[in-house]
């Protein structure tokens, strides 16, 4: 059998997050670049006889780009795409377990998009079958948002204590469902889309946890810790989740039972796809999902402002009795405190220090623990002593002094630090305490 090859070129106004090759209305390929140049090649071993290739290319931005279609034929190629292949709007194919069930649940449905939701956005909300993967077992609906009828998926989530839904763009057969005409139209209600949430604060957290999953698939693959001890301690995950109450922690020994079985979800994941990075993001992130979605929908961007801290970017405590801690966080956005703001950065920093060296004269020495430290421009606001005591911090722990340097000055995923983690399996700026006395910053 013949086959086809072809080569996708591109320079992008913005980092290349995703593309993708479409082949008729299949999926053929996905590749994640990260790079603002793209230049690949892919040959497709089983082209059908009649072909009409098209790339979507998606930006780090959210903008995407679509070619045109590419015409070719096959005089010898197969007759029908192989079955395993995504439709071209899927992430991935779901597992149908039953025809039919779906019907049970749709009261409970409605009860919650009464309640939840915006009316008046879904129509024709139709029943489609039971489904059962790794993300866990969920009824399947069919529905056109309104008032553009477009049509969308809904898995509505009934096995977790508070229920949980899911929306995709999309039907698996593209709206053209056999048999649809013959099916009682329900009622119409409404769904929240994603066009309501901060798309700033969904990308950077999306692509934060495929970071975050890449890396703890890398320690598990390596035998550098247990599933526990990876999950809870050395990433970021849980303090993303709704399950986050902003004191209770896994890492503290804190139990929570409803975490507890989605650590488990992500364990099966990351045994049976372990050596599948792509697999493992792409799952995982389906898993944790819908707790991160209903968190950013609760508190937004999460990112305080210049009064809701005690001195701009900073905050501090007196939690090591001998010293003064310090906590930073960008409340400049989206500028930098390190390069825009730099002069009031620094302003903050000293005002600090002096309202300490009087409300707790006693306390001679400050310290902070982060990633910063290893920053050049972050160490000009310290003495010579600051660097020197630089104890470099080689254990990960899952807070922001280690992974604070993926978040942009705007709230954004940092593309360029992101890229280096992947490629070095080290992180950019090395997290380290530092300290000094006082009274010998500038």
């Amino acid at each position: 059998m013949s086959t086809k090859t072809g080569q996708v070129q591109a320079h992008a106004c913005s980092t290349v997050q995703r593309v993708d090759l479409i082949r008729n209305d299949r999926r053929l390929k996905t590749w994640r670049p990260n790079t603002l140049d793209v230049d690949l090649t892919y040959v497709d071993e089983h082209p059908l006889k009649e072909n009409a290739y098209y790339i979507r290319l998606r930006q780090n931005d959210g903008e995407f780009a679509w070619s045109t279609p590419i015409w070719a034929k096959a005089a010898d190629g197969e007759s029908q795409p192989a079955a395993d292949l995504p439709w071209w709007n899927e992430h991935e194919t779901p597992v149908q377990v039953s025809s039919s069930g779906a019907e049970n649940h749709t009261n409970d449905l409605l009860r919650y998009l009464e309640v939840e939701e915006d009316p008046g956005l879904l129509s024709e909300l139709t029943p489609a079958g039971m489904l059962d993967e790794v993300t866990g077992r969920s009824a399947l609906f069919y529905a056109y948002l309104e008032p553009q009828h477009e049509p969308v998926s809904i898995r509505w989530y009934y096995e977790f204590s508070i229920p949980r839904i899911h929306l995709d763009w999309g039907w698996q057969d593209f709206g053209a469902k056999s048999g649809r005409g013959k099916i009682n139209s329900i009622r119409t209600t409404g769904v929240k889309s994603m066009s309501d949430l901060d798309p700033i604060r969904v990308h950077y957290v999306q692509e934060f946890t495929r970071l975050s999953l890449w890396y703890a698939n890398k320690r598990l693959q390596e035998n550098l810790g247990d599933l526990e001890d990876t999950v809870n301690v050395r990433v970021n995950l849980y303090r993303n989740t709704s399950l986050y109450d902003g004191n209770h922690h896994p890492a503290a020994g804190d139990e929570n039972p409803e975490w507890n079985v989605i650590v488990g979800k992500l364990g099966e994941i990351f045994d049976k796809y372990g050596n599948d990075s792509e697999s493992v993001e792409t799952r995982g992130l389906a898993i944790l999902w819908p707790l991160m979605e209903a968190r950013i929908r609760k508190l937004g961007n999460e990112q305080s402002g210049p009064g809701d801290r005690s001195h701009e970017c900073w905050n501090y405590d007196y939690k090591h009795e001998d010293s003064l801690s310090l906590h930073i966080a960008n409340v400049y956005q989206p500028k930098s405190p390190l390069s825009d703001m730099h002069v009031q950065f620094a302003a903050s920093l000293i005002r600090l220090l002096r309202d300490s060296q009087v409300r707790r004269p006693e306390v001679k020495v400050v310290r902070c623990g982060s990633w910063l430290n290893s920053a050049p421009r972050f160490q000009m606001l310290f003495p010579e002593a600051w660097i020197q005591s630089a104890d470099r911090r080689t254990d990960m722990r899952y807070t922001m002094g280690h992974w604070g340097q993926f978040m942009d000055r705007r709230g954004d995923f940092h593309e360029k630090n992101g890229a280096f983690f992947r490629r070095t399996g080290e992180m950019p700026y090395p997290s380290s305490l530092c300290r000094c006395k006082i009274d010998m910053v500038p």
